[in-house]
């Protein structure tokens, strides 16, 4: 307890002391870990997670993830952070 208290200690002061800023979301470590392991489309394809796209190198049909389906990746682990809270 005393530990998750500390961190949120933390995260305040860091919130005080850094001034706000546009963060780049191609920083963030599971946006980075998602793009390695699966192919990421650079462009939304309306209300759709994933769509199906040629491969730039064999040109067969490949399911590609869209931009859409990495911020709900990233939506839920930060829910998930702040249930373990």
């Amino acid at each position: 307890l005393y530990v998750f208290g500390a961190f949120l200690i933390a995260t305040g002061i860091k919130m005080l002391v850094v001034p706000e800023s546009d963060p780049d979301v191609s920083k963030n470590p599971v946006v980075r870990f998602m793009r390695k392991r699966m192919r990421v489309t650079d462009e939304l394809h309306a209300q759709k997670f994933f769509v199906r796209k040629p491969d730039p190198v064999t040109g067969k049909l490949v399911v590609w993830a869209t931009p859409l389906f990495l911020a709900l990746v990233v939506i839920n682990i930060a829910d998930l952070i702040f249930a373990v809270d």
